[in-house]
């Protein structure tokens, strides 16, 4: 039976059938959207592996309606992009299709355009919307592979795998992704993120127009600002070249069933999440920054920062605070400068000859360098050589790095960092230190070759002491004089011998030991009788000794001693 198309019944009926597939066919999770067909409010399409989703969506708490892509099979709503973020939609009559013109479009509740893709190359109204699996929601003509127009060239905040970050090296700095205004408002909130490519590139947040982080430059295998930074290139984050000054970078999945992101959080982080299908969540693989010193330039031109020093900031060796007041009232933002003009500046720029590098180790190197193709010995000489050159490093896969003007935002690592070769005066490089050094090293080898001599020539007086004192001990013992049975005391002093006093050689007779018994039995136990007077070393006492009866005894109570005197009245 033919059906006349001529007949306007006819034409309702087949709408209305066009209109129920449509309908049927979006409502089930197609993965295209045709010309002429739309994806109303609570409709949808997903990608052909189930991956993402293509729809309408509400933030938590908010009113809005939003056209939106987020993953499939995570139930914790994840949305990576959004379509019309400046213009939500009141209401649920909005939809989603390709308009007369070709381009993919979104309409409220009143017909009314809040999102276009406005690509300009279509030719035709013979285009086709499909939503592919790596999240890329794709606008291309029918029966071509070209894309007309692609979301991953237009993200929102979110960095997927597969996706291309172009920048241009004559364009400076590209700022691609931008954070929600809040946790339930997509609209452009106050950061992005993006690539600054002078040099050698490097990620850059922005708080605003102002720098907020950045990840040091990249190496070809990571940022060296960031040393702990390993998932970016375990998964096999890389910059490439596609001519004509245009450069990409892009990473992709360790395997198809990893679904994992970098995005730029409301609050200003770069945060890379891993959905953990275990624990069902997002695990967070790394995020920037990590602590108060990763802030920009949180120490100012010529400072350094350091999270286990008290404080955190220090000038660098050869500068001293701009504003020490300030400076020690923890507002470092004014940094340092130097102490001791470089030669240069004395010289007014003629040379820099008698200038020097000191080198600091394990640093997250300053922003806004100069590349150079020059070897190590060359980059020295071309700092040197350039009197507005304040350092200069020398980096595996960057090659030759200076610096002119300020060196801002440096860091110092317990791990990792690169070594930062700082132009300073010679009188600022130890030259002083190191006579310092010499002079006491001079001075030490000095004391210990006389403190040596010392110890070597009263270990000799000693033995020789010790020789002579034993030789008399062997050849001239001392008399022992003691009571005999009669009570009188006697000994033998036959034979001459050298008195020996304070070291002093004399001669005379051999001087007698007499114990105190002897002494106290001689003067009838010191009694008053036999005490003669009282003499500088003591009293003095007679004694009956029938030996020598001009031989006196001193003693001394207060030393408890006693000694032999010769009496003469």
């Amino acid at each position: 039976m033919a059906i006349s198309f001529r007949n306007p019944r006819n034409i309702l009926l087949w709408s209305l059938l066009f209109i129920f597939y449509s309908s049927a066919l979006f409502s089930h999770g197609a993965n295209t959207i045709i010309q002429g067909q739309v994806v109303r409010d609570g409709e949808f399409i997903i990608s052909a592996a189930q991956i993402f989703v293509l729809g309408f969506f509400s933030p938590k708490n908010s009113p809005y309606r939003y056209v939106g892509i987020w993953y499939d099979k995570v139930p914790i709503q994840t949305v990576v992009w959004v379509a019309n973020r400046e213009e939500p939609i009141s209401g649920d009559g909005g939809v989603i299709t390709i308009g007369s013109d070709g381009n993919l479009m979104v309409l409220d509740g009143n017909g009314n355009s809040v999102w276009s893709a406005n690509a300009s190359s279509i030719e035709s109204s013979n285009s086709t919307a499909i939503l592919m699996d790596t999240g890329d929601l794709v606008l291309s003509r029918n029966n071509s592979d070209e894309a007309l127009w692609r979301s991953f060239s237009y993200p929102t905040d979110t960095y997927l795998p597969d996706m291309r970050v172009y920048m241009n090296v004559e364009e400076g700095e590209s700022r691609v992704f931008n954070s929600w205004k809040s946790a339930n408002d997509p609209s452009p909130g106050r950061y992005s993120m993006g690539v600054d490519p002078r040099g050698s590139p490097q990620i850059v947040i922005w708080e605003g127009l102002n720098r907020y982080w950045r990840s040091g430059h990249w190496n070809g295998i990571i940022f060296t600002g960031v040393p702990r930074m390993r998932a970016i290139y375990l998964y096999g984050f890389r910059l490439l070249n596609e001519g004509d000054g245009r450069l990409y970078f892009t990473y992709s999945k360790m395997n198809n069933s990893d679904l994992i992101n970098f995005r730029i959080t409301w609050e200003g982080y770069e945060r890379q999440v891993r959905w953990d299908e275990v624990l069902r969540e997002w695990s967070v693989i790394q995020m920037q920054p990590r602590n108060e010193c990763d802030l920009y330039n949180k120490c100012g031109p010529f400072g350094i920062c350091s999270v286990v020093n008290s404080p955190i900031c220090s000038c660098m060796k050869g500068f001293i605070p701009k504003d020490l007041d300030q400076w020690r009232n923890g507002n470092w933002s004014g940094g340092c400068t130097r102490r001791t003009p470089s030669q240069c500046q004395r010289n007014e720029g003629e040379s820099g000859r008698e200038d020097g590098f000191l080198g600091i180790e394990g640093v997250k190197l300053p922003d806004f360098m100069d590349g150079s193709e020059s070897n190590n010995e060359e980059c020295e000489e071309k700092c040197l050589r350039n009197c507005s050159c304040n350092a200069y490093a020398f980096v595996s896969g960057i090659n030759c790095m200076l610096w002119s003007g300020d060196l801002v935002d440096i860091q110092s690592f317990d791990e990792g960092g690169n070594t930062l070769y700082l132009r300073l005066p010679k009188s600022e490089l130890g030259g002083k230190r190191k006579v310092t050094i010499l002079v006491i090293m001079a001075v030490s080898v000095a004391g210990t070759f006389f403190l040596s001599m010392f110890i070597w020539l009263l270990w000799r007086y000693k033995s020789k002491l010790k020789g002579i004192t034993g030789s008399r001990r062997k050849n001239h013992e001392l008399p022992q004089i003691g009571a005999n049975p009669s009570g009188e005391f006697s000994t033998d002093f036959s034979g001459t011998g050298d008195l020996s006093v304070e070291g002093q050689q004399g001669s005379g007779q051999e001087l007698s030991l007499f114990n105190f018994n002897s002494v106290a039995a001689a003067t009838n136990n010191f009694s008053l009788e036999n005490k003669l007077g009282q003499g500088g070393f003591g009293s003095v006492y007679k004694c009956n000794f029938a030996f020598a009866k001009t031989t006196h005894f001193y003693f001394n109570e207060k030393l408890c001693g006693y000694g032999l005197m010769e009496w003469k009245p």
